[in-house]
Formats: structure tokens, C-alpha cells, sequence
């Protein structure tokens, strides 16, 4: 009867033991962590901006293949791109560039853009409208809304047009292809 008693001591010592070291870890990952990593920050941000211009072009694409007189509104969620904490940990820089070149969408983080490589900062888009149109709006600060609103519009009676709306949040956007 003794050695029952002392295996399950000893057992429960060692359970104890094992409890505590594994409370111990999982509170060390999970709880104390407050920021993200420089490397998964800067691929979040990536993958966001690279989002941004997913979104657009394929707004774009769906207005161009409906025809003259249709509209079509995209909303996408900023997390890191208006925040310049987050672009200057993860780019050291906060400007972002929202443009349309050679019938890509682009999203760059920085002063110049890089397309490849390591240190890349433009994440692009195709669209199915192919325009010689070039335009790009520049944000200093980061894109200062947290949820972007994109309003593709195809005017047969304006030209080309892309502007942002800073009240409202709003990127407008008018194609007009052949006018």
C-alpha cells in the first residue's frame, strides 16, 4: 500500500511539473508577445496593399465589361496601410502611392517604387481595361481612411478621371475607353 501511494505522488509531481512548463510556454507565445515580428509585418503589409490593387483593378475590369453607363462601388478594409506606425516598421516609409500604369493598378510603399526582389514595394494588378491614361494619387500619411471606398464609373460624357475624395473616404474613378 505504500508504493501505491508513493507512485501517485510521484506521478503527480511530474504531471505538475509538465502543467506548469506547458502554462508556462503558452503563456510566453500567446500573451507577451504585443507586437508583430518585422518580417510578418512587412508581408502583412504586402498582402494588404497587394489586396488594394486587386480590388480596383478588378472593379475596373467589371465596370469596362458591362459597358458605357455602368457603376460599380468596392470596399476594401485597411488595417496597415492608414497606419504609418505600421509602414514605417515594416517599409521606413509612410507614403503610399495608389496609381493606374499601362492598364496595371499599383500600390506602392515609398518614395520609389521596386518591383522585384527582396526589398520590393509595389504590389500591381492587371485590369482587362487597357488605356494609355496614366495617373497616381499620393498619400503622405498613409491612406487616411480605414475603409477605403472605390467608385468605378464608365461616363461616356467625361474623361478619364481618378480622384479621392478625403471627407468621405471615397476613390472615384471614371474610365472612358476611345473618348
Amino acid at each position: 500500500m505504500v508504493r501505491r501511494g508513493q507512485m501517485s505522488l510521484e506521478f503527480m509531481v511530474i504531471f505538475s511539473l509538465l502543467l506548469i512548463m506547458l502554462f508556462y510556454s503558452v503563456n510566453n507565445l500567446a500573451f507577451t508577445q504585443g507586437t508583430i515580428a518585422q518580417t510578418q509585418l512587412t508581408v502583412e503589409v504586402a498582402l494588404e496593399a497587394k489586396q488594394v490593387a486587386t480590388t480596383i483593378a478588378g472593379t475596373i475590369s467589371q465596370v469596362y465589361a458591362q459597358g458605357p453607363g455602368s457603376k460599380a462601388t468596392s470596399y476594401v478594409s485597411l488595417r496597415y496601410l492608414s497606419n504609418t506606425y505600421y509602414l514605417e516598421r515594416a517599409f521606413s516609409s509612410s507614403q503610399v502611392q495608389i496609381a493606374y500604369i499601362n492598364g496595371s493598378v499599383r500600390v506602392t510603399i515609398g518614395d520609389t517604387p521596386i518591383t522585384n526582389g527582396p526589398d520590393k514595394n509595389t504590389f500591381s494588378a492587371p485590369t482587362l481595361y487597357n488605356t494609355t491614361f496614366d495617373t497616381a494619387i499620393s498619400f503622405s500619411d498613409g491612406v487616411p481612411v480605414k475603409t477605403l471606398k472605390v467608385v468605378v464609373e464608365w461616363n461616356p460624357d467625361k474623361g478619364e478621371s481618378w480622384t479621392f475624395d478625403d471627407a468621405k473616404g471615397v476613390l472615384m474613378i471614371n474610365i472612358n475607353p476611345g473618348g
